[in-house]
């Protein structure tokens, strides 16, 4: 929990009970939980007190801060995740299960002056478990 409430410190966030606990579940899993999947896991974890209104400004603040990730997918739906680093993401278009891949970012020629803010690479197809069902 130390380390929670210092990634938190160093991002200038108060460590409160509710934040401590989303950022906690986040860790705690390898999915890429959308916001009402989050709150599920955080109600299946009998985290309580913590409304869905506090869940969708804390993870807005945390991305602010840049402690955690916005996945966008292919959904109408974000996806979030604690890892900052870049990493490439592989998406199954059968069962919508997201994975994370090892990879580096490409490099571009960007005309002078421009300034890359965020680069994201996400693949999508069929995971090795869907394709045995074709």
């Amino acid at each position: 929990m130390s380390d929670l409430i210092e990634i938190l410190n160093k991002a200038d966030i108060r460590p409160s009970y509710q934040r401590l606990s989303i950022l906690e579940v986040l860790h705690s899993t390898k999915e890429h939980p959308t916001a009402d999947r989050l709150y599920a896991m955080l109600k299946e974890k009998a985290y309580i007190g913590i409304s869905k209104a506090t869940l969708y400004n804390t993870l807005q603040l945390f991305v602010e801060k840049g402690i955690i990730t916005q996945v966008d997918m292919r959904s109408n739906e974000a996806h979030y995740e604690p890892t900052v680093s870049f990493h490439p993401h592989f998406v199954c278009e059968k069962c919508g299960k997201i994975m994370d891949l090892e990879g580096e970012p490409p490099k571009f020629d960007l005309p002078e002056g421009f300034k890359v803010n965020k680069f994201t690479m996400n693949m999508s197809g069929i995971c090795s478990e869907c394709s045995k069902n074709i």
